[in-house]
């Protein structure tokens, strides 16, 4: 954990990426977008906890990761 003297703690966020190409594309593409939809957090860390997917047909057709999304939150008041 990043330790610092602000008003600020670190969030962590769970969140599963998906994609049709590969585990990493998931990953590349899922992160900016959780970011984007959590303005609000400085992301700096993330760790993948589970790699799953979807066959169809004896194929694979979406690979998916469970990532831990760690950032930082600050605050314009005290806790």
């Amino acid at each position: 954990m990043f330790a610092s003297h602000e008003n600020r703690h670190q969030d962590v966020l769970r969140a599963i990426v998906s994609s049709e190409t590969s585990f990493d594309d998931a990953v590349r593409d899922g992160i900016p977008e959780i970011a984007h939809d959590h303005p609000e957090l400085e992301f700096k860390t993330f760790e993948a906890v589970a790699f799953q997917g979807v066959i169809r047909d004896d194929n694979v057709k979406v690979f998916q990761v469970v990532i831990d999304i760690a950032g930082f939150h600050k605050h314009s008041h005290d806790h």
